[in-house]
């Protein structure tokens, strides 16, 4: 008799679900659905849907961040004080928000600024900026660039230098410890040798140093603070021959 009531009740729900195919998409409530699937049942008068919109709640915000990332910004519901970014996140009516400003540590904060890791480790600096290590507080999330521009020291500036990321086409002299960072390379353009100081067998030199006779020739060389070290003048004995006869016959007297 039990078994007879239990594959009635079996068959009474087999003919209840017939017909109703199984969701292929996500079960969810009407309003958070892009594109409904049409098909399928779901429970609790949910639809089947096959592109969910999520809402702003905690946590999603981050599941889909759109043109925020590349803005240096994090999506967040609030930005709780932090400036708002005007890139858009890909999550209806989550914020843009610059998390990393008022980050930087003292070094970072006179050279530089702190914005976000993009894709965790890569760092997001433009190509003629320098990376300041362990530059901002949230070091895990964001990173501090800086422009190397304005940093030269005098030994630096005083020669025409240039405190950049690597050397130019033009700049190819390096200056060491000749800008404020250490990130940072001072490159000048080097001295350029003239005819004169070639056919007088010198070099071009900034410091007078580095010029071993001591003879120095500003004109022979082009460039700031650039002079022609000469040669040495080199001394040579000249014998008297009427002294020389002289000797001879007295010697032999």
């Amino acid at each position: 008799m039990k078994s007879c009531l239990v594959l009635f009740l079996f068959l009474a729900l087999a003919a209840l679900t017939s017909g109703k195919e199984e969701c292929a998409g996500t079960c969810v409530a009407e309003r958070n659905c892009n594109i409904p699937h049409g098909r399928g049942s779901c429970p609790d008068n949910k639809v089947c849907c096959l592109e969910v919109e999520l809402t702003p709640r905690a946590g999603n915000c981050s599941l889909n961040e759109g043109q925020c990332p590349s803005a240096g910004g994090f999506c967040r519901m609030r930005c709780r004080g932090k400036p708002q970014l005007e890139a858009t996140c890909g999550i209806k009516n989550c914020l843009c928000c610059d998390l990393c400003k008022g980050k930087e540590k003292r070094k970072c904060k006179k050279y530089g600024f702190c914005t976000r890791k993009q894709n965790g480790d890569q760092q997001q600096c433009s190509n003629n900026e320098v990376v300041i290590e362990k530059g901002c507080k949230r070091s895990k999330d964001c990173v501090c660039c800086a422009n190397c521009q304005g940093t030269e020291r005098k030994k630096c500036s005083k020669i025409g230098g240039k405190c950049l990321k690597e050397a130019t086409h033009k700049r190819t002299e390096m200056i060491e410890k000749g800008c404020k960072l250490s990130e940072c390379t001072c490159w000048a353009i080097p001295c350029k040798e003239l005819q004169e100081c070639t056919d007088a067998k010198g070099t071009c030199v900034r410091k007078e140093k580095d010029c071993p006779s001591g003879i120095l020739e500003k004109k022979y060389c082009k460039g700031k603070k650039c002079k022609c070290c000469l040669p040495q003048a080199s001394t040579t004995t000249t014998t008297d021959p009427t002294t020389n006869t002289s000797t001879s016959m007295a010697s032999t007297t």
